[in-house]
């Protein structure tokens, strides 16, 4: 099926596989930061930082150690 103006090339990857991939490859980097005790890490959802800026810059601040202008 055409994709803006070419053939799928056999590498293609639809949608859907590429965002099980995605999936995929974020749990897999969550494991090896919560398996190593040097790593802290924040989840941040961009739609909780869209819909309320100043809280989640609040959060980013406090894990960072504060000092953020908020």
């Amino acid at each position: 099926m055409p994709r803006q103006g070419r053939e799928r090339e056999p590498d293609d990857v639809d949608d859907d596989r590429m965002r099980d991939l995605f999936e995929q490859h974020l749990a897999e980097a969550k494991r090896l930061i919560a398996d190593r005790s040097c790593f802290d890490a924040l989840d941040i959802v961009h739609r909780d930082v869209v819909n309320d800026p100043v809280k989640q810059a609040s959060r980013i601040s406090a894990f960072l150690g504060a000092g953020l202008h908020v």
